[in-house]
């Protein structure tokens, strides 16, 4: 065994080499213009920018749901959530949570809505109940399992994961939105990554929500219309992931377009590889 995981992680690394030799020969795969998929992401500049700063993550809700909103309202095709919300401030504050579950709950009929769960080892981390009964069915909640092989690298996705009662495949996230897209997510498939200095259109949560309050709508539609929007972190910390590209691409330093001017005390980036 321990042969083949060496055999695995050389053929690992040189399949990483491929991707700056491949770049050099024939550039990226897309512009990032032309993705189908966008990624709106809270980083270390959303925490530091009103309303976030200092606010506590659970209490992110109202936010969460009217950025789900806006980018419904932009024409965003899917929406695949890697955030899990488990607890709430309901108990304390009744009502507080509303915004966030009213844009579940339309989304989830509509079927544009993929939330995130987390398998740990005993019992899934789901998004609090009153998430989940707003969205209304099961099958709204996938797994956001992430494949890492013997040396660390993300190389590959699990499409599907088999279920821990009846040993079926049930999709994952990934797998869940690639069916709705109309493609057919394998239950393990290679990542092809885009190379190049913006592989697919970033944007900072904090920017958007502010794009939405001030009622930009063109730059919205330009932005997430007719798009598979995925909605996660990009933090220093958090979010350490070394890919495949490790060769080919830098490490995340912000949104590679803006809605509105970057606030002139927002946090410095550090070198997260996401």
């Amino acid at each position: 065994a321990a042969g083949a995981l060496r055999g695995f992680t050389t053929t690992g690394a040189a399949l990483d080499l491929l991707f700056p030799l491949r770049h050099a020969i024939f550039g990226p795969i897309y512009a990032a213009a032309e993705s189908p998929v966008a990624v709106v992401v809270i980083d270390e500049e959303t925490y530091g920018t009103e309303p976030f700063a200092g606010l506590p993550q659970v209490a992110w809700t109202p936010q969460l749901g009217r950025l789900l909103e806006a980018l419904d309202a932009a024409g965003a095709k899917l929406i695949g959530l890697d955030l899990v919300y488990p607890t709430t401030l309901e108990t304390l504050l009744p009502g507080y949570d509303r915004p966030l579950r009213r844009a579940v709950a339309k989304l989830g009929r509509a079927g544009k809505l993929v939330m995130g769960r987390v398998d740990s080892s005993r019992e899934p981390i789901l998004p609090e109940r009153g998430q989940l009964l707003a969205v209304g069915d099961e099958a709204h909640v996938r797994s956001l399992q992430l494949a890492t092989d013997a040396d660390g690298v993300v190389r590959r996705h699990p499409g599907t994961l088999p279920d821990a009662q009846s040993g079926v495949g049930v999709p994952t996230l990934v797998g869940e939105l690639a069916g709705r897209a109309g493609a057919r997510a394998p239950k393990t498939f290679f990542i092809n990554y885009n190379t190049g200095q913006d592989t697919l259109p970033v944007y900072g949560f904090a920017d958007v929500l502010a794009c939405a309050e001030a009622e930009n709508a063109g730059f919205l539609a330009k932005a997430f219309d007719g798009r598979i929007v995925l909605v996660g972190t990009a933090l220093d910390v958090e979010d350490r992931r070394v890919p495949a590209t490790r060769f080919a691409l830098s490490p995340y330093d912000g949104p590679t377009t803006r809605c509105v001017q970057r606030p002139a005390d927002a946090p410095v980036y550090g070198d997260a590889v996401t």
